[in-house]
């Protein structure tokens, strides 16, 4: 998944409750 791999370069993290 894209998405992913480029939330990750910018170190951004989904909120998981």
């Amino acid at each position: 998944m894209q998405l992913r791999y480029i939330a990750d370069s910018m170190d951004y993290r989904e909120p998981q409750e």
